[in-house]
């Protein structure tokens, strides 16, 4: 059984980690999407500085989004705990003159039963990476070589009852008065 995680950001760590580990790139260059600014990737939410990349530089974009799957299933566990298997998809973003080499070095490598079983025992499933799609861009008259694709996941939360022990006191207070 797949190890259960406590909240989604546990999920943007652990997919981090096997983008450093497996694009062999120093880690300042792959970043949480959702905490940069377009292609100048030099400020995030917290207005921690990064200097800021050229095309000669590579750098991995990730984003973790909901995925609208109706096979997203939730159930009460004995305990009163809720185990809850959500769907996930990774929107990864290559930028940089080195990405026609690595994008489809990284989605190999992805694809491997050593990358399936690191994720699994971390708590992620890998259901699927797509192929790398070529999209160069230009952005303030630099041509930016781009590779985009996606991962798709599945993990398993565990979550307290919120109900259990409330609704226990509840019935120990309850007074029952014969009519």
């Amino acid at each position: 059984m797949i190890n259960s995680l406590s909240n989604t950001k546990e999920i943007d760590k652990i997919i981090r980690n096997e983008l450093v580990t497996q694009s062999g790139l120093d880690a300042a260059f792959v970043r949480n999407a959702l905490s940069e600014y377009g292609t100048y990737l030099d400020k995030n939410r917290i207005d921690s500085i990064f200097e800021s990349i050229s095309p000669s530089d590579c750098c991995i974009l990730f984003e973790v989004q909901s995925s609208d799957n109706e096979h997203d299933v939730s159930f009460t566990e004995v305990d009163d705990s809720v185990t809850y298997y959500k769907s996930f998809s990774v929107q990864i973003t290559m930028y940089g003159d080195e990405t026609d080499n690595i994008a489809p070095l990284l989605v190999a490598r992805l694809r491997t039963e050593a990358a399936r079983d690191n994720l699994f025992n971390q708590g992620v499933y890998l259901e699927s990476v797509s192929n790398p799609t070529q999209l160069d861009e230009f952005k303030n008259g630099v041509l930016w070589k781009r590779w985009d694709f996606e991962i798709n996941i599945s993990v398993r939360f565990s979550i307290a009852p919120v109900y259990a022990q409330n609704s226990m006191k509840i019935l120990n207070d309850l007074t029952i008065e014969n009519i």
